[in-house]
């Protein structure tokens, strides 16, 4: 055995995808906004998985 990490129960429901929108400024990395998530979470924190930013959207209007 290599792995003498304690076992950890899985659970048995299916994993959850949420989409989310965050209007910031046009500079701001993707590291702050992460930060941002975390902090809001709080002690639920542990819960995310992962952040994606496949895309920025320009605010609209602005051309």
């Amino acid at each position: 055995m290599t792995n003498l990490e304690p076992y950890c129960l899985v659970s048995n429901q299916p994993s959850i995808n949420r989409d989310m929108s965050i209007v910031t400024r046009r500079d701001t990395e993707l590291e702050d906004i992460c930060e941002k998530i975390l902090e809001a979470l709080g002690n639920n924190a542990e819960l995310l998985e992962s952040v994606e930013s496949p895309e920025r959207l320009p605010a609209s209007g602005s051309n």
